[in-house]
């Protein structure tokens, strides 16, 4: 895991955009401590008390920083780098999975827009989501932090996205819209139509 120090959306921005997706902190790094929230190892676990389309990320503290403030920034910092990291894997796949199953394995999005379209709203969104659970292993010293992403605004905002390069990819009306509302039932989003 990083030792940076470093919090806030400037950080966040930069590690998203700069390093890409794919270089966030691992997390989950299991504290041993008998104390440990169920969360800590399985984000997914969060679910039961936060029902509906959300996407959860889980960041973790240098055992070595010993002021409390700064170590529960970096938390919160590298949650926010999880949560950042899981959706553009996500969205990045199911992008991914429709194309091949619309297309026949002929993309209208190449790998560089997809990247393009998860990284900037990945970027947008990511430092307004809230840190909804915190919890510090006396153990190891490390503060642990839940983040937590409302699924559908950002899944519209991809979706958005997508269906521009589907329309200039793609010339067949009936084609166009067969994929687009392929990506809206891969996304969730014909689940919640308005946002919710």
């Amino acid at each position: 895991m990083k030792n940076a120090r470093v919090s806030g959306v400037l950080f966040i921005l930069c590690v998203i955009i700069g390093a890409g997706c794919k270089s966030a902190p691992g997390p989950n790094n299991h504290s041993k401590d008998p104390l440990e929230p169920d969360w800590v190892m399985d984000p997914s676990m969060a679910s039961a008390w936060y029902p509906g389309p959300y996407i959860f990320g889980i960041g973790i503290s240098d055992k070595r920083v010993q002021n409390d403030l700064v170590a529960r920034k970096q938390a919160e910092a590298n949650a926010r780098i999880d949560l950042a990291r899981r959706l553009c894997e996500f969205a990045s796949s199911k992008i991914i999975q429709v194309s091949n199953d619309q297309t026949g394995y002929s993309q209208p999005i190449s790998s560089s827009q997809i990247q393009v379209i998860t990284r900037s709203q990945a970027a947008e969104f990511i430092h307004n989501c809230p840190i909804v659970k915190y919890w510090r292993s006396n153990m190891t010293n490390e503060y642990f932090v839940l983040a937590r992403l409302r699924y559908t605004p950002i899944m519209l905002r991809m979706r958005d996205d997508v269906n521009r390069a589907i329309v200039k990819a793609l010339t067949d009306k009936s084609r166009i819209k067969k994929v687009m509302e392929a990506y809206d039932s891969e996304f969730g989003i014909d689940a919640y139509p308005n946002g919710e």
